[in-house]
């Protein structure tokens, strides 16, 4: 999957906290309703797809593939999955999803791990990073993200950028 920038496993969990039965019984129209939203992912604007890893009994484990940085609610990006996971008109719809909707809410989003394909990552994407940066107010700039600007001045200054 290199042509997508930014990779999150991300691991699903109801809402619900009285989860009855096991998503392993339920993975084939799971897996059905992934096929779905893989297929509407590919004419967004930010493209996504999704690969599952492990469907375990009260948790599934996936990794969402991403042109563009979801910050901090990479979850976000799983509402049409969830859509087409409650919506009765489904081909073999199963109830079991929406049976386990919880104050309209399917699943809890847990990130596991980011990885971000910095080759891939445009230039034009690089420096919005950049100017948002310089944009904050220098109260709200953490000191991670004061070291990561001093590095990046250091590489540029190092291969005669500036």
């Amino acid at each position: 999957m290199t042509d997508f920038n930014y990779f999150y496993n991300l691991r699903l969990r109801f809402a619900n906290p009285n989860q009855t039965g096991s998503f392993k019984e339920h993975q084939e129209y799971f897996q059905h309703c992934v096929d779905e939203y893989n297929k509407a992912a590919q004419n967004a604007r930010n493209k996504k797809k999704i690969e599952i890893v492990n469907i375990n009994d009260n948790h599934i484990d996936i990794l969402l593939y991403s042109n563009a940085d979801l910050t901090k609610a990479p979850g976000r990006a799983l509402m049409h999955l969830t859509a087409l996971l409650i919506k009765e008109e489904i081909a073999g719809f199963d109830n079991y999803f929406k049976n386990h909707l919880y104050h309209n809410k399917l699943f809890y989003t847990e990130q596991i791990s980011v990885t971000k394909n910095f080759e891939t990552v445009s230039d034009t994407e690089f420096v919005k990073r950049l100017i948002d940066y310089i944009s904050k107010p220098k109260s709200e700039i953490s000191v991670k993200d004061k070291s990561t600007m001093n590095r990046i001045k250091l590489i540029a200054f190092e291969n005669g950028l500036i």
